[in-house]
């Protein structure tokens, strides 16, 4: 494989491992062994151990002690219990910043449902949940409560792993997307001041999500394959 020169071998590991679960290329729960990663990319044991530590902390791999490390995985109760988290704390945030929005803010809000309905239709998963972690964090950051902020950002990163390695993203069966009009309604209810319906859509959006995801695990590939470009 021939190695990318502008980035220390750390940062390959960890971008191809995450390309790869983007990709759907590695199931939940598959075994992320050192030696596997090394004689894929080529590289040594320790920017290996470095980049999964990262990956880690980023929520993606998790690691056993005197095991190894494995993707991240789930069911459904551990993702309703995020929500369950997620939901009063930007329900706070809006309650506090409702009367100071400005034409401005909503603005950003619209041009992120733009960029996520075109990350669908380009099939970008990574860029798709990005452009969702912009509207929900910006409404968070909106609160100037940095407490808040780095609550919501550790459930939140979580829910998007979840969302990465089982949303029906790359399914036939998805032929739209229930989080553009739910973003389109969040909008509107900010801007009407009406936190109860809020809360009701942010209730329905998590019902929607996790009844949409695949659990199957029945996708993914060797590790040396997984990471081929």
């Amino acid at each position: 494989m021939k190695k990318d020169t502008t980035k220390s071998a750390e940062q390959i590991v960890f971008e191809k491992v995450k390309s790869a679960l983007y990709k759907r290329r590695l199931a939940p729960g598959t075994a992320l062994t050192e030696q596997s990663l090394c004689d894929a990319l080529g590289v040594g044991r320790t920017p290996v151990r470095s980049a999964l530590k990262r990956l880690a902390q980023d929520g993606y791999v998790e690691i056993v002690p005197n095991k190894g490390a494995y993707v991240t995985h789930g069911g459904p109760e551990q993702i309703s219990q995020l929500y369950d988290v997620r939901i009063p704390l930007e329900l706070l945030a809006v309650k506090v910043t409702m009367d100071s929005y400005t034409d401005e803010d909503f603005q950003f809000l619209t041009s992120c449902i733009e960029k996520e309905k075109l990350a669908f239709e380009e099939k970008n998963l990574e860029a798709y949940l990005k452009t969702i972690e912009d509207f929900h964090m910006y409404i968070i950051r909106k609160s100037q409560n940095p407490y808040l902020e780095q609550a919501y950002k550790v459930v939140f990163q979580k829910i998007l792993v979840y969302l990465a390695l089982y949303d029906r993203f790359y399914l036939g069966t998805k032929k739209k997307l229930h989080s553009i009009p739910t973003h389109t309604r969040i909008i509107d209810a900010i801007r009407n001041k009406n936190l109860k319906k809020l809360e009701k859509l942010l209730v329905e959006q998590q019902k929607v999500t996790i009844d949409e995801f695949d659990f199957s695990g029945c996708y993914g590939a060797n590790i040396g394959l997984a990471l081929l470009d």
